[in-house]
């Protein structure tokens, strides 16, 4: 398995999302280049450390930097407020142009992302000279530094417009704001719904998650941790489905909300979740194994069977007592060949009537082990 891309089915069938009415308020403003890196730099621009990494080449980096050099248009930045951080401007889109931009100007370029509050220069050791390629004659190989100076000031001096978005209403819900991310988002690699949750909520949920994702037992049932996050979103799934009562539709909503209402657990809840997890991992791991999560003859995690498995196993854990692995073993085989809870696991998954049947199923199923 490539330890950087688990392999997953569809995690959402084509859901129609009914969003609500929102009251989004957004204004436009222009910043000069320079304005951009210093407030990238005191932290009033922020990508978080949750965000999707630098994915450009040192290439189509230096086409930026000619491009604004040369006085051709750059396309707006997106930003967005949230409420823990209202004067605090949070990516949206343009994160590979701002980033382009300030590394050009400090001269190096890493290849990764720059994370929340970390200084520039403190990755410069670890970079190599950014140096313009494949650009017009008089700048090929120049360096911010050794640029003339009326390409310096050209290049300090350019404006960009950038535009802020803000929620007014409902002022209790920000779910449209993971809407407005998704929808906006425009660049080559597109976040992923759980890179989305993971900029726009901030918390130590998602500590918990990280905590999850890296525990051995996970590892062995799932692949090590996956760079889009879908190791992480299975995590978040149980998770909501284990500690909300009444799931309802759409499930991409049911994971936004759960993820807003809990980033902020306290050391009980936290502790809960964590514990409860891990026992649940390594039950799954060390009775049915490393396949527990695919359908016989896929190479591929089916999220809902995970759900199913995760949450039947852990509903009898919450009652104390150490399960039988071998009847639980067999008796998970026998749940494979009922067509009932296989057909839950294959049509309408986010459907409430297939996420609670397959669920018990699988509770009704592990109980003889306990």
């Amino acid at each position: 398995m490539d330890l950087n891309q688990v392999k997953v089915e569809e995690l959402y069938e084509d859901e129609a999302v009914e969003l609500n009415r929102f009251s989004i308020s957004a204004y436009g403003s222009d910043t000069d280049v320079s304005g951009y890196i210093e407030r990238l730099e005191s932290g009033k621009i922020i990508v978080p450390d949750f965000q999707r990494e630098y994915v450009w080449n040192i290439s189509q980096a230096s086409k930026l930097v000619e491009s604004v050099i040369l006085g051709l248009p750059i396309p707006s930045i997106f930003f967005m407020t949230i409420p823990e951080k209202e004067k605090i401007r949070i990516i949206v889109d343009g994160q590979q142009r701002l980033l382009s931009l300030a590394y050009f100007k400090k001269g190096f370029f890493p290849g990764r992302t720059y994370k929340e509050n970390e200084d520039l220069t403190t990755i410069r050791e670890q970079s190599r000279v950014f140096r313009l390629v494949n650009v017009t004659s008089e700048l090929e190989g120049k360096t911010y530094d050794t640029l003339d100076g009326d390409d310096r000031n050209a290049f300090d001096d350019a404006i960009i417009h950038s535009i802020t978005i803000k929620q007014e209403r409902p002022d209790d819900n920000s779910d449209s704001m993971f809407y407005v991310f998704e929808r906006l988002n425009t660049g080559g690699l597109k976040l992923s719904p759980q890179e989305i949750r993971s900029a726009i909520y901030p918390g130590n949920i998602h500590s918990l998650i990280e905590l999850c994702v890296t525990d051995e037992n996970w590892n062995d049932l799932v692949g090590s941790k996956d760079s889009r996050q879908r190791d992480s979103e299975l995590v978040l799934r149980f998770l909501a489905f284990m500690f909300t009562s009444g799931y309802k539709k759409p499930l991409k909503t049911f994971l936004n909300l759960f993820m807003k209402k809990k980033r902020n657990l306290d050391d009980k809840e936290f502790n809960q979740y964590l514990d409860i997890f891990k026992t649940t991992s390594s039950i799954i791991n060390n009775s049915i194994g490393k396949n527990a999560f695919r359908k016989p003859g896929s190479s591929s995690i089916n999220a809902a069977l995970c759900d199913a498995l995760m949450i039947g196993v852990a509903r009898n854990v919450i009652k104390g007592s150490s399960p039988d692995l071998s009847v639980l073993h067999s008796n998970y085989n026998v749940l494979l060949d009922n067509d009932v809870f296989i057909s839950s696991i294959e049509k309408s998954t986010s459907d409430e009537n297939q996420v609670n049947k397959r669920q018990e199923m699988a509770s009704q199923a592990f109980k003889p082990a306990f």
